[in-house]
């Protein structure tokens, strides 16, 4: 049988997270005892990914030195090193001829997502592309002022609660998802995701797991609490 795949995007700066990663890239930051990429390997790995392709760039000696080729964690790790960065999916041009579809996500994500559920869902649809997806909530502290035309106050909405459907950093692609990825050339995964859309039915996989996004200093507190009661 076919190794399943997986991508980690592990080449960011991580500058938002200041000094935590003035000598180590964002990946390596500990949560829970583990660095947060070794936490996504281990989700991956009870899911059935044991071929990893691993995207560095900044400060990447650290990440190859800790993970090596992947042995010591039950998985196979072969790196995608960028000579100059390549956006957040630049890199997949790195990646060689795949035959299969496989998981792309970011490495700077805490989340129960179940991957066979996501797996599953991307292969009963046909679409070129799944993304995960979240419900992301924001509740205003101020009366909400509606006006009209005439600048006449219509309606005052205190303190409203509005929600949105955003991206969450992790995608299921079919192989040919990589013809629109330009070589060596700097690509966003947003952009990726505009092309595909133009050309594509691209599906959607909600996510009701806890999911962090691990870009600020608080952000970080609340997934080391979240996986808090799992430490080793």
């Amino acid at each position: 049988m076919e190794d399943k795949v997986a991508v980690i995007m592990a080449g960011g700066e991580g500058k938002r997270l200041g000094a935590l990663t003035s000598d180590i890239p964002k990946p390596m930051i500990d949560v829970a005892g583990k660095p947060m990429i070794e936490i996504i390997m281990d989700r991956l790995r009870t899911h059935g990914y044991t071929k990893l392709y691993v995207s560095v760039y900044h400060k990447k000696e650290v990440i190859k030195h800790y993970l090596k080729d992947g042995r010591a964690f039950g998985v196979h790790i072969e790196y995608l090193e960028e000579e100059c960065p390549l956006g957040t999916a630049g890199s997949l041009s790195l990646l060689p001829a795949m035959t299969s579809d496989f998981i792309v996500m970011n490495a700077d994500l805490i989340t129960g997502i179940d991957f066979a559920a996501l797996e599953q869902h991307h292969r009963l649809s046909t679409k070129i592309a799944t993304v995960g997806v979240h419900y992301y909530e924001h509740q205003v502290p101020f009366g909400v002022v509606h006006v009209n035309g005439k600048q006449d106050i219509v309606h005052i909405e205190e303190k409203p609660l509005y929600s949105a459907l955003t991206s969450s950093g992790i995608y299921v692609f079919k192989p040919e998802v990589l013809n629109h990825v330009p070589k060596e050339t700097r690509l966003d995964m947003p952009d990726l995701l505009k092309t595909l859309v133009s050309h594509h039915d691209i599906g959607i996989f909600p996510i009701f797991e806890f999911w962090h996004d691990v870009g600020r200093i608080e952000d970080l507190t609340r997934a080391r609490a979240q996986l808090a009661p799992y430490a080793s």
